[in-house]
């Protein structure tokens, strides 16, 4: 991940954090995209934040910045900028890669209270 300012010119500059340059013979550094970071200096690629991760931001320079998907949400591949939605009767974990059946709002269960009725034949 080395860049050279002027097309030509045989001084060439590590790229900084947060972006890359995978090829020879570049001018400029490519920023990581959301979803990816770098956080070396000379890197030739950003690193993908994994599955059940995010990051919205460009430039990201620590792996600290791919953030678990909240719960209710998940992210199936790894260098999302955003998390989906659980479809309606799922749901997730923080974190989670997909999201799986969950108890529908209308089959919750009930409890069950047990009605007592008086004895016969016993007194006070």
């Amino acid at each position: 991940g080395k860049y050279a300012s002027d097309t030509g010119s045989t001084t060439c500059t590590s790229c900084p954090a947060g972006t890359s340059a995978a090829n020879t013979g570049k001018t400029e550094c490519a920023t990581c995209t959301a979803g990816k970071y770098s956080d070396t200096t000379g890197a030739t690629g950003c690193t993908f934040c994994s599955a059940g991760t995010y990051s919205p931001d460009s430039g990201a320079t620590d792996a600290s910045t791919c953030t678990d998907c909240p719960a209710d949400t998940y992210s199936a591949d790894p260098a999302s900028s955003s998390c989906t939605d659980c479809p309606s009767g799922t749901t997730s974990d923080p974190g989670s890669t997909s999201c799986t059946a969950g108890p529908s709002p209308t089959m919750q269960p009930h409890a069950v209270v047990p009605t007592l009725s008086p004895i016969a034949g016993i007194g006070c």
